[in-house]
């Protein structure tokens, strides 16, 4: 699954047809029902790096398997910090 944190018009259509959500950056996006990603592995898409994107990449950690968090202003750096159910966060 595929969130994507930005003011994009729509969600694209990825490979392999993996779903993609597009989230509005506002504090909304903390009260969405993400339950539905319970166990899942989330890659999440951000402009760059604020506190609802910390606090959001915090609320998916509670739920997903793994969540990968990538920021497009930062991509030089590297894809970006992937984290793992028992095993925490990691630079990738």
């Amino acid at each position: 699954m595929f969130v994507t944190l930005a003011d994009a018009p729509e969600a694209r259509q990825w490979p392999d047809s993996f779903p993609d959500v597009v989230v509005r950056p506002t504090a909304a996006a903390l009260r969405l029902d993400w339950r539905a990603l319970v166990g899942c592995a989330v890659v999440l898409i951000a402009d760059e790096r604020t506190d609802l994107l910390r606090r959001l990449a915090e609320k998916l950690c509670a739920l997903a398997n793994s969540v990968m968090v990538s920021i497009i202003s930062e991509l030089q750096d590297g894809p970006g910090f992937m984290w793992v159910r028992g095993a925490g966060w990691r630079r990738v």
